[in-house]
């Protein structure tokens, strides 16, 4: 397994070790389509399995630019400047297995985000990572701290934040019974706070697959209808 020598808390091997034993096997020969991969140490991780591909979605410039360099020489990695939400649409290709982790609450719409990756990507599984409750609530007490001080939404910026922040949390309960609503079972759950890995406190990491086969996947939309 490749180091990555960006990131350098002191569990990150052992993270990295855990992810790619506990989910990121499920990329071996298949179809990986990856939202916001950022630096590329997930990206790298979903190589080191031997997939069909890889299509990276990432709205940053500079992470794009970035990847890029990183990975020009694996033909089987493509990186993408765009919108994960106008990327899913009618045209969008199927996926196996689609990789979200650390996204879900960048976006102000996270519940339209599982529905566009239902839809539009298709896969078999999906690999979500969400923060636990301990995290939300030293997170809501920080931001309440600096909208004080700076005024909302302008404290991001005065400090320097990713542009989308911090923007809407969603319980993990609420993401399996939307994804359960379109036929998806909670395969795995594991919490990755016991790696000592900034941002990765108290967080979540869900695996679903998709129990109803897609050839019935219109059957049951009918039936939800």
């Amino acid at each position: 397994m490749s180091t990555l020598q960006e990131n350098k808390h002191p569990d990150t091997e052992a993270l990295f070790t855990h992810m790619e034993k506990e989910f990121f096997y499920l990329a071996h020969q298949k179809k990986v389509l990856e939202l916001g991969p950022f630096q590329g140490w997930y990206t790298q991780l979903l190589l080191n399995q031997n997939p069909k591909s890889i299509t990276g979605i990432e709205t940053s410039p500079g992470s794009v630019k970035d990847l890029k360099t990183k990975f020009h020489s694996e033909p089987r990695v493509e990186i993408q400047h765009a919108d994960m939400f106008d990327y899913l649409n009618a045209d969008s290709p199927n996926f196996d297995l689609v990789v979200a982790c650390g996204v879900i609450y960048h976006t102000p719409a996270p519940i339209l985000l599982l529905e566009k990756i239902v839809n539009f990507a298709n896969p078999e599984d999906i690999i979500i990572d969400a923060p636990g409750s301990k995290l939300i609530k030293r997170k809501n007490e920080w931001n309440g701290y600096l909208e004080s001080k700076f005024g909302s939404p302008g404290y991001r910026q005065a400090l320097g934040y990713r542009q989308s922040g911090w923007v809407s949390i969603i319980p993990t309960g609420a993401i399996t019974e939307i994804l359960e609503g379109y036929g998806y079972i909670l395969q795995k759950r594991s919490f990755v706070g016991d790696f000592n890995v900034f941002s990765k406190e108290h967080s979540v990491v869900l695996h679903y697959h998709l129990k109803i086969p897609s050839k019935l996947k219109i059957i049951w939309e009918k039936i939800r209808g």
